[in-house]
Parts: C-alpha cells; sequence; structure tokens
C-alpha cells in the first residue's frame, strides 16, 4: 500500500506463529531472526500467539483466550505510525480489531484492519465449546462487528481455517455501496478470480465466502500481484492448505500493489 507519508509501502504482515513461546528457546521475541522477520512490516497480525507479544519499536495490542491457553491474537503497529492508532472494542475473544487514521494510510477514510483466529472445527478448543453449549460461530460473529464499522475502510486479516478453492467475491466499486451487509442479494455471487495450489473447497469456506460478500471484501490470495500462483499458507503432517487470507473492502484494494 503506497503511503507518501512514510515515503516508503505500508507494509502488513500475517502469520500464524502457533506459539509466542517455544518449549526450549523460550519467549520467540528473543530471537533475533523471528524479529528480523515481525519487522518486515511496519503492522504485523499475528494468530495463536497463546500470551502476550510486546516489542520495543511496536505499539501492540493483545488479545487472549480467558477460559483457555489456546488461540491468542498480537496488531503490532509500529511506532512511527501508531500515533492515534486506537483499539476497536469488540467482545469476541478471536476477534481483534484496530482503527488506524487516514493520516496514515493517506485513504479517504479511516481503516479498521481486524485480525482473527478461527479454531479448526474439531479441535480440542471447538469440542470443548459445543459441550459447554459455547460454541459462538466466529465468522457470525465478524459479520455482526463489520456491520457496525460506518464509513470505514476494512483489512481483514487471519487464520481462519477455511478452504475457498479458487473462489472470490464480485465486490461493489460504487461508492454508494461499498459498506454493508448485502442482505438485499437473493443468491451469492462468487466469481472464479483466484488462482491457488488449494482447489478444495469447504463448508467453512463457503461461510467464509458468505461472510466477504456480505462485507463487500475481496480475498487478495491468488488474485493480487506476488501472489500470481495462489501459495499454500499451511503445512501440516497430513498436507498443505490455504486457510490463511487477507481481505479487504475495494477503497483499501485500489490501493494495493503487491501481496505474498
Amino acid at each position: 500500500m503506497n503511503n507518501n507519508h512514510l515515503q516508503k509501502r505500508m507494509s502488513i504482515l500475517s502469520w500464524n506463529v502457533h506459539d509466542i513461546t517455544d518449549k526450549i528457546l523460550g519467549h520467540k521475541t528473543t530471537s533475533e531472526e523471528f524479529c528480523q522477520v515481525l519487522k518486515q512490516g511496519l503492522i504485523f497480525c499475528l494468530q495463536e500467539t497463546k500470551t502476550e507479544v510486546q516489542l520495543p519499536e511496536y505499539l501492540c495490542f493483545n488479545k487472549l483466550r480467558p477460559k483457555s491457553r489456546s488461540g491468542g491474537l498480537c496488531i503490532g503497529v509500529h511506532r512511527s505510525i501508531s500515533h492515534n492508532v486506537q483499539r476497536v472494542p469488540c467482545e469476541h475473544e478471536d476477534i481483534l480489531a484496530v482503527s488506524i487514521p487516514s493520516s496514515v494510510t493517506r485513504l479517504a477514510k479511516d481503516v479498521i484492519l481486524i485480525n482473527v483466529y478461527d479454531s479448526p472445527p474439531n479441535s480440542s478448543y471447538k469440542c470443548k465449546q459445543a459441550v459447554a453449549g459455547e460454541n459462538v460461530n466466529v465468522i457470525d460473529q465478524l459479520i455482526n462487528f463489520t456491520a457496525e464499522l460506518e464509513n470505514r475502510a476494512i483489512i481483514l486479516s487471519g487464520d481462519f481455517n477455511a478452504r475457498t478453492g479458487e473462489l472470490n467475491t464480485e465486490i461493489i466499486h460504487d461508492p454508494s455501496e461499498n459498506f454493508g451487509p448485502r442482505a438485499h442479494q437473493s443468491r451469492p455471487s462468487y466469481i472464479n478470480t483466484r488462482v491457488s495450489k488449494d482447489a478444495i473447497l469447504n463448508e467453512r469456506g463457503r461461510k467464509l465466502l458468505e461472510m466477504l460478500e456480505s462485507c463487500n471484501l475481496s480475498i487478495l490470495n491468488g488474485s493480487t500481484i506476488g501472489d500470481v500462483t495462489g501459495e499454500l499458507t499451511s503445512y501440516q503432517y497430513n498436507g498443505a492448505s490455504v486457510v490463511d487470507y487477507i481481505a479487504t473492502s475495494p477503497d483499501v484494494l485500489d490501493n494495493v500493489d503487491n501481496f505474498r
């Protein structure tokens, strides 16, 4: 994203760190190599931190699950651009958001950066929630949350554990329709505008696409310069997939010059 104020790109890094504390090495922020990766972005969004993250050069916003050591989110904003960056209240434990003023982004409106971690459906955390009758749908909560963000540009980032194949949403560029759930639409208008090395579409992926559709957000993975091959984002013992995404509203999308 171009930023004339900084005379450099406003880069955003999103990363599932699978616990910020290593059993052998300790807190990963004590590793220079780890910190150098984080410092590639003026802003970083971390998922599955499990405990708080702090870096001196960054203003860090953390959110942890109160009843579990799983999950955990952090958004770090470099202190050179952190003036007037504020947390946006959100009750859901797996959604963290901050407001970045237009003076930083040079867009016409403030940007709400949303960081999300949605545990796999078969994870112990989700199973415990189901047994306790507390299985609140993260994607439904995202719809409710974004519905309150009137006249704001949106960047949505995170690990959704959702597979969307090569589908994307068809966003509306008319400024009068740039925001808000499009409940009047009778059916989703998914389009094959993405390339992806993961061709699988699962049920959670469909729900994510429906959420993006309703909020007029478009996936950058596999549809933006820098990721023309739709690279995989998750490598597990049982295979690789695309489950981590960044999606934006039209006003942000028009200012993205690279994604990788």
